[in-house]
């Protein structure tokens, strides 16, 4: 029971908590980037429901 509850709180017995909970580290760059890129889609999406095209090229 104390070690599911550490491991609950993230403190030691790494292998008793779900799979889920473990995510992956990230560093700030990457999140950054996802943040940016996602805010970047949601620009366009928002540009396309007005009706307006963009073409984009990625080489």
């Amino acid at each position: 029971m104390i070690k599911t509850l550490l491991a609950t709180l993230g403190l030691g017995f790494p292998s008793i908590r779900h799979p889920a909970d473990r995510g992956e580290r990230k560093s700030p760059v990457v999140t950054e980037r996802e943040r940016f890129e996602r805010d970047v889609k949601d620009q366009f999406l928002k540009l396309k429901e007005k009706g307006l095209s963009i073409p984009v090229f990625t080489l």
